[in-house]
């Protein structure tokens, strides 16, 4: 195992800052990495990103209507 990667523990710690795209570029590069090779970190973005896009959505009808 290429121990520049994080371990699965350690990328679904930056999991919501890897899919807002707050990470650093090497901190991004690793995770990334990581994602592509294990499929339960990929699962679990999935289910991030779904969950984020859910609460976009919401949040865009909490807002009031232009008068």
């Amino acid at each position: 195992m290429n121990r520049e990667r994080p371990v699965c523990a350690e990328c679904q710690l930056l999991l919501v800052e890897f899919a807002d795209g707050e990470l650093s570029a090497p901190d991004h590069a690793r995770v990334r990495a990581h994602v592509e090779d294990c499929d339960a970190c990929q699962v679990e973005l999935l289910r991030l990103e779904s969950s984020m896009a859910a609460l976009q959505c919401y949040w865009e009808q909490l807002k009031p209507d232009p008068i």
